[in-house]
């Protein structure tokens, strides 16, 4: 073992001495004790590839679920340069999992948020990239409801993705993740769209992961818009068979929500009870349920411009004039109406909804607009450039009188 150390502190820190460490497994297994010697004249900065590897296999040999262990992975992820943590990704990813199940087994998921939030951020190559890492740290949050933590990682969907340590149903989870993040979030617009990217990954094979996520997206766009989700034609048939085959009921129940109609609702949801109860989906079944009156009040905007709060508690079905106005104005204070109230006639007064954009959207569409501004500036100058230099000139001079040579062979062949 001391020549192994010796010949560590030797060798370059690169990763063929990770791959070199866990091709000696048997050897490190059958002396587990001496693993935790090693670590000791080895350091996390200048023999990363080599501590990467020797945490793995102490985990393997049952040494792994101590409070030192935990220490010391966290040092890794924190000090270890960022380029050799990168190079790696596949088995740091590997080690946040470890982590994040050894702090489940000790029931303290909060303390590896911070953890792997900086894992994540340092094993970003650019911002907005996902990570192999990321699953375990949304997963971590969702455990822990740290929702706060992973959600402004979330803000854009077009994520880069950093393949490596990734496979299909890891990134599957990842999507998933995110998803039940936004939906915490209460931003069920970005949660459908991540429930839509889960089912739409490429995928060989059915998941139940792909399930789980149809049957939040079915969900979540009713409570939203109160609209039907019908399966995008992209999602691959082995996919598509098991989401046709498992998720009717609540199809079904989606339909009866798009209808408004309050007694079609409840008797869906009675005889569908059972199965969103043991799928953990029925709060939000009973969320669908609780939105049809905001969904027939924005139907009321549509069709009117004026009504009294008495047409609208029996439009909207509503038990009171009490429960109308409290409606409305949690309506019109989140935005989803455009309406004044007059509280001495007992008349709302409705207008069309403005088409906004959000800040973040247009400083980043004004970014774009600048980019192209001056990339278009530099084409033409750069046009200019050529167009009035020597060499290109002669060159079009040369290719001129070229063409007209041949032009006067074929005149020549023509007259012969």
């Amino acid at each position: 073992m001391d020549e192994l150390v010796a010949n560590l502190l030797a060798a370059p820190d690169t990763t063929s001495v990770c791959t070199q460490l866990m091709k000696q497994r048997q050897q490190f297994l059958e002396n587990a004790g001496e693993i935790a010697t090693v670590l000791t004249q080895v350091s996390p900065q200048n023999h990363t590839n080599a501590y990467v590897a020797l945490l793995l296999l102490q985990y393997e040999a049952g040494a792994g679920s101590g409070e030192e262990w935990l220490k010391l992975v966290v040092q890794l992820f924190t000090v270890a340069p960022s380029e050799k943590l990168q190079a790696i990704t596949d088995k740091v990813a590997t080690l946040a999992d470890l982590l994040l199940d050894v702090y489940r087994q000790r029931e303290q998921v909060e303390a590896a948020v911070q953890p792997l939030r900086l894992l994540c951020n340092r094993l970003q190559p650019l911002p907005d990239t996902l990570t192999a890492a990321h699953r375990s740290f949304y997963f971590a949050c969702i455990l822990s409801k740290c929702y706060n933590t992973a959600y402004p990682s979330l803000q854009d969907p077009a994520h880069l993705l950093e393949p490596m340590g990734f496979d299909s149903q890891s990134l599957l989870e990842t999507l998933y993740y995110s998803g039940i993040i936004c939906m915490a979030m209460k931003d069920l617009t970005r949660a459908a769209l991540y429930f839509r990217l889960t089912i739409t990954s490429p995928a060989s094979s059915a998941s139940a992961v792909a399930v789980e996520a149809y049957k939040k997206l079915l969900l979540v766009t009713v409570i939203n818009n109160a609209s039907v989700v019908k399966i995008p034609s992209i999602v691959s048939n082995p996919v598509n068979r098991a989401l046709t085959s498992s998720c009717s009921e609540y199809e079904k129940y989606c339909q009866a929500c798009h209808t408004l109609d309050d007694e079609a609702v409840q008797a869906c949801l009675e005889s569908s009870k059972q199965i969103f109860t043991s799928d953990g989906n029925l709060g939000l079944a009973l969320q669908c349920q609780d939105s049809l009156a905001r969904h027939r009040i924005q139907q009321l905007t549509k069709t009117f411009l004026t009504l009294s709060l008495t047409d609208i508690v029996t439009r909207a079905k509503l038990e009171s004039k009490e429960q109308a106005l409290n409606l409305l104005e949690a309506m019109i204070d989140q935005g989803q109406i455009q309406a004044r109230i007059d509280h001495v006639k007992g008349v709302v007064c409705f207008s069309e909804q403005p088409k906004t954009a959000e800040g973040g959207t247009l400083a980043r569409l004004d970014s774009l607009f600048n980019q192209a501004a001056s990339l278009h500036d530099t084409v033409v100058v750069m046009d200019e450039q050529i167009r009035l230099s020597k060499a290109y000139i002669a060159k079009s001079l040369e290719t001129h009188k070229t063409s007209l040579d041949s032009m006067d062979m074929d005149d020549t062949d023509d007259n012969a």
